[in-house]
């Protein structure tokens, strides 16, 4: 009986300023987790996945460094408390997002070993200063810390569910966008939990503004490169001078950005590419009607998946499960085998 009262009593001493930064840091922590998703799309893209697990790694570093460095960062910067810290996020995720897929580091072979430095060091960056809000805000909150705990939990939960909606919708580039929007949103909620509104905490709102109209309406393009990497086969096809390909179709989903390329080289096939990688051709379904011999010839000749083909039976022909099939070369090999029944299993839409 006693402990009820007790509990009772402290909701009542709650401050009134805790539940509006108590609901900021659930827009914070959204913040933070679904850039991180983000991120790794982004990087997928533009390096191979070694590199991606290496920047990644360094921003969750940024996290805990921020939190580590915040007593030095209050006596260096006194006035930047966890208020303008969570403003500096919110510029700091736009900031970071168009410098990664802008700068002109990507395709520059003398930056090609400085690259990785440059793009850890602006991954992490918006980290750092989430890792300062926090830090401040459960040190200042300490007495209510499980109910600010709850609320930081939701908006991790929260945007760790949402951003596969916002990825399958949106180019990760745009979706990156979006929760900086979100962010920009808590800085708002945690600005009007101060006496006097910091005029930092309304920045990011009129930045986003800014960004997302100048995205819209002007003709610069967000889109992610590929950066220079021989082991990126969309980038060797993009930069090979013979057969001048080019990009047909780009889509994005959780899964990644699934491309289309399409080179003279080759000019009965088309390339699917997952990443800017994973090559997969697609070919003309006129070449592999029954009265055209150049897709058999083709099968045949060049494509060693039909060689068992030549020493199966027909009542081992009834049927073939194709795990992967990617653009549908597996699938056209199984069809000019004489398989009856195709069944073709592919987790990404896109494809």
């Amino acid at each position: 009986m006693v402990k009820n009262v007790d509990k009772h009593n402290n909701l009542r001493k709650i401050p009134p300023e805790f539940w509006l930064v108590a609901i900021a840091t659930a827009f914070c922590t959204y913040a933070e987790l679904a850039y991180e998703v983000a991120l790794t799309r982004i990087f997928s893209v533009m390096l191979t996945y070694h590199y991606v697990f290496a920047v990644i790694s360094f921003s969750l570093f940024g996290l805990g460094l921020g939190a580590m460095l915040f007593k030095w960062w209050r006596k260096w910067f006194p006035k930047c408390d966890y208020r303008v810290n969570l403003s500096l996020f919110t510029i700091s995720i736009l900031v970071s997002v168009i410098l990664i897929v802008k700068l002109p580091i990507y395709n520059n072979p003398s930056l090609i070993d400085f690259r990785l430095w440059i793009y850890i060091f602006l991954a992490t960056l918006p980290f750092f200063f989430a890792g300062l809000v926090l830090a401040e805000v459960f040190q200042k909150f300490a007495q209510f810390s499980s109910i600010l705990y709850g609320f930081d939990l939701f908006g991790g939960a929260l945007g760790a569910i949402t951003v596969v909606f916002l990825l399958n919708n949106f180019s990760a580039v745009n979706a990156s966008l979006i929760i900086a929007s979100i962010a920009a949103f808590g800085a708002l909620i945690i600005g009007f939990s101060a006496k006097k509104m910091p005029v930092l905490n309304v920045i990011p709102i009129i930045l986003l503004g800014l960004v997302l109209g100048f995205t819209l309406f002007s003709k610069i393009n967000l889109e992610v490169p590929v950066a220079m990497d021989p082991n990126k086969d969309m980038y060797r096809m993009l930069n090979n001078p013979i057969g001048r390909a080019k990009i047909i179709e780009s889509r994005w989903s959780a899964f990644g950005r699934t491309d289309v390329v399409y080179s003279s080289r080759y000019p009965d096939e088309m390339v699917l590419f997952v990443d800017g990688a994973a090559g997969s051709s697609m070919y003309k379904l006129d070449d592999f009607l029954p009265d055209s011999s150049k897709g058999y010839n083709l099968i045949t000749r060049s494509f060693g998946e039909y060689f068992p083909f030549f020493f199966l039976k027909d009542s081992e022909k009834n049927s073939a499960l194709i795990i992967g099939p990617g653009g549908g070369r597996d699938v056209v090999v199984a069809l000019m085998g004489g398989v009856n029944a195709i069944t073709a299993v592919e987790v990404n839409p896109d494809v």
